[in-house]
């Protein structure tokens, strides 16, 4: 039987938590990063404290990748990231247009998040 480089064999009830796990890790952080983006109307305090909020949330999501469902590394910085990188793509057209704060803002949201998923998975991997 030819076996392939990234695929072991699961039981049924791994492959499941792994989907779970898998959908808990792009659906959280698109949650908690739409309301960080509805807060920023409220000013900087709120905004910057739910974004700590959702940046904690990416590393945790990120370390039970690693550690509960077994994901590589990058798959699980790739899943929690997933949804910052979609907004810095949904901001491209006001850079385009010159007025690029909302995608700087987004970008650097988009570094924080994946510095906080790279640590945790380096964290997971101990």
């Amino acid at each position: 039987m030819a076996q392939l480089p990234l695929v072991r064999r699961m039981t049924t009830l791994s492959m499941i938590r792994g989907g779970v796990i898998g959908v808990a890790a792009v659906a959280a952080p698109s949650i908690a990063l739409g309301i960080t983006t509805v807060y920023i109307i409220g000013g900087l305090k709120p905004f910057l404290g739910l974004l700590g909020v959702t940046l904690v949330l990416v590393g945790g999501l990120a370390w039970t990748c690693v550690r509960v469902a077994h994901f590589p590394p990058r798959f699980a910085v790739f899943l929690t990231t997933f949804p910052f990188g979609v907004l810095v793509l949904l901001t491209l057209s006001a850079l385009v247009r010159g007025n690029g704060g909302g995608f700087l803002l987004c970008f650097g949201q988009l570094t924080l998040a994946v510095c906080f998923a790279w640590a945790a998975t380096r964290l997971a991997k101990r």
